[in-house]
């Protein structure tokens, strides 16, 4: 049925007197022509000679009746256009703001309506696109789309607007409507309807351009079946000006030419228009909290939040209807219709949606005593335990190295970068973790200088007149035994091997006790510090987040673990920039995915307080085995695909704070902009 549906649709509409728009749909078994006349008499006219209309003939079998009513075409009342590539997901959005009892639909697509006019069909067109700007808008185009739309609308339960007796019937409807080819036509929806509202749906390029691929090789998704000048014949989805130039390329390329000109026109043109007109959803924000989400689009339209959207979105999202297989975030790695060279050149388009989604904030500017603020990590702080263990075989850490005065030890310089808030005029105890091969800075009081300076890497220390300063260097892990260092090395091969097999299947693992205990309660306090000394609150993603790019204590760490992620990672990685966030209660991470310089997203946990909850706040992922939740205890961290998990945090707890620190990395062949 769908077949001969699209081919009667790709003949325009014919030349008959007072005829505005035709069009047809499937209903019931059925296919069902709307025509829409001037006046009752061409309308009757018509119905005793249909087959006045070639595409009839298609047909066989058929009945014909004037409805006899001239629809009032005054009836729109904010309009909801939702504006999308194909396969972005307007179908699953639509099916479930359409369940409003306040809105009207098509219960369909708007295919009809619009190029049932015959001088906005493809054909009339010379097969040029589906774009339409606000010059193609004018008053006939104008009153046939409205009219048209009249004549087919219905209510929430399928009760068409014209079926209503006239004196029940409402004055005024809320229209909400989705058509992919609408994303073209931004400009001649705002002409025809001047207070429409338009409901923004993007997705991460791979995986729409992905499905696109993957469809276009199925039969019910085809828009034009016979376009003329393409060779492949017929045409699937929206047809993009300058298409001509792909006859040849391959359908993964096709695909990723309509998700840039669907994004790119939606872009430019809602753009031009008020910021009350219009809004932007990603596509993961929705399946990952789709309660949230549509309860955010009823606020913007002006519609309940009724109780019949709450009980639909308290379940699990079904299957849109036009579902080909399950949807995963990670599907695209493995579609063999999808070509990734066909995504290159789309960066710059996926990098303006992006900020589509972040928040207007003023010019930041931290106040000095932020600037004051210094980061030190002192030795006789790692213990209170003035009892050392003195074991037998007990050595200096063979990795130690002893920083007196500014200037690092030479066999640190290029490890031991971004030192510049560390704390100066004090001395250093360097050490390296066998685990995970990260370097410690430790501090030292200047009291302490002698007997340090009596340590030599992987000798056995002299007696110490300090019984807590030698405790403190063993909890530091400065002074050790041969069969610790070889069980913490141990250890470390065991959770690299643990980690990347949990990061090849489920695209994220936990990483437990990352960094020293000293360590990540020194960075604590530093970062209480920050914000005790006025770090400015807010940033361009979330309101109640205290956030820095490339603070340089976080880079510093960030730069230590590069070594220990690319062992996880499987291949060598190198740093893109790092983010310092403290969250206060309230906060929230609406869902997205991250840009090309965040392929690994490692998320450290520094400090969590809550007097009400003694759970950490969850991280959540939508991933291969749907959506998880991951928590941690300070010092643990998770790294993940921040480029393929749409990943979020729902509303923390009023009293919840939480400071963490995120590093991102790229592979080291990585050619673009890292920061």
């Amino acid at each position: 049925m769908r077949g001969i549906l699209r081919a009667i649709a790709s003949v325009p509409a014919p030349s008959i007197p007072g005829l505005r728009s035709r069009y047809w749909r499937a209903e019931r078994r059925a296919i069902r022509g709307i025509y829409v006349f001037d006046d009752s008499e061409s309308a009757d006219a018509f119905a005793r000679d249909p087959l006045r209309d070639p595409a009839s003939s298609l047909l066989g079998n058929f009945e014909s009746e004037s409805a006899g009513e001239i629809p009032r075409t005054d009836v729109f009342d904010r309009p909801i256009f939702i504006i999308a590539a194909p396969r972005a997901g307007s179908t699953l959005l639509y099916e479930l703001l359409v369940r409003s009892p306040q809105l009207f639909s098509l219960d369909g697509e708007s295919h009809g309506p619009i190029e049932g006019i015959a001088a906005l069909h493809p054909a009339t067109r010379a097969f040029e696109s589906h774009r339409l700007a606000d010059i193609d808008a004018d008053d006939s185009a104008v009153a046939a789309l409205r009219a048209g739309i009249v004549a087919d609308v219905r209510d929430h339960r399928g009760k068409r607007f014209l079926a209503y007796d006239p004196a029940s019937r409402p004055a005024r409807i809320r229209l909400i409507e989705k058509t992919p080819e609408n994303s073209l036509r931004v400009p001649f929806l705002q002409r025809a309807f001047p207070d429409a509202r338009f409901i923004f749906l993007h997705r991460d390029a791979r995986q729409n351009v992905s499905s696109l691929a993957e469809a276009w090789n199925h039969d019910g998704f085809v828009n034009i079946p016979e376009l003329p000048g393409w060779d492949r014949h017929r045409w699937c989805f929206l047809l993009p000006p300058e298409w001509r130039a792909l006859n040849g390329r391959s359908l993964s390329d096709v695909s990723a030419f309509q998700w840039r000109a669907a994004n790119q026109f939606a872009t430019d043109d809602l753009e031009a228009l008020p910021r009350d007109r219009w809004t932007s959803i990603d596509y993961n924000e929705l399946v990952a909290a789709p309660g949230q989400v549509v309860q955010k689009l009823c606020d913007f339209l002006g519609i309940d939040f009724d109780a019949q959207l709450a009980d639909a979105l308290s379940r699990p999202l079904p299957l849109s209807s036009t579902t080909i297989t399950p949807p995963s975030p990670i599907k695209w790695r493995s579609n063999r219709s999808l070509d990734r060279s066909s995504l290159e050149g789309l960066g710059p388009i996926e990098g303006r949606l992006r900020n589509l989604m972040v928040r207007a904030t003023p010019p930041r500017k931290e106040p000095a005593r932020v600037a004051a603020v210094r980061f030190a990590c002192f030795v006789d702080d790692a213990t209170t335990d003035s009892a050392p263990r003195r074991a037998a075989g007990t050595i200096v850490n063979p990795s130690f190295q002893f920083q007196l005065g500014a200037t690092v030890p030479i066999p640190l310089v290029r490890r031991a970068r971004c030192r510049e808030r560390f704390l100066a005029d004090h001395p250093i105890l360097w050490v390296e973790d066998p685990a995970t091969r990260v370097l410690c800075p430790f501090f030292a009081r200047r009291s302490q200088v002698r007997t340090l300076l009596g340590l030599q890497a992987g000798e056995t220390p002299r007696p110490f007149d300090s019984p807590l300063l030698e405790a403190s260097l063993e909890a530091a892990g400065i002074l050790t035994t041969a069969s610790e260092l070889d069980a913490r090395r141990e250890a470390g091969e065991t959770l690299v091997g643990r980690a990347r097999k949990d990061l090849g299947d489920d695209r994220f693992c936990k990483l437990p006790s990352l960094i020293h205990p000293l360590q990540i309660r020194t960075l604590a306090a530093y970062y209480r510090r920050l914000i005790e000394s006025g770090w400015v609150l807010g940033d361009d993603q979330v309101e109640r987040r205290h956030g820095w790019h490339n603070e340089s204590v976080a880079r510093f760490f960030h730069h230590q673990l590069t070594d220990f992620v690319s062992r996880v990672a499987g291949e060598p990685v190198k740093p893109a920039y790092s983010y310092s966030s403290a969250y206060r209660g309230s906060a929230a991470l609406g869902a997205h995915m991250d840009r090309r310089q965040c392929e690994y997203t490692l998320s450290l946990l520094v400090d969590h307080s809550s007097a009400s909850s003694p759970d950490p706040w969850p991280l959540w992922f939508l991933g291969p085995r749907g959506k998880v939740s991951v928590t941690l205890q300070p010092g643990d961290a998770v790294l993940f695909r921040g480029c393929e998990l749409p990943h979020w945090r729902d509303a923390a707890p009023e009293d919840q704070d939480q400071i963490m620190l995120l590093f991102h990395w790229v592979p080291s062949d990585f050619a673009g902009v890292l920061d």
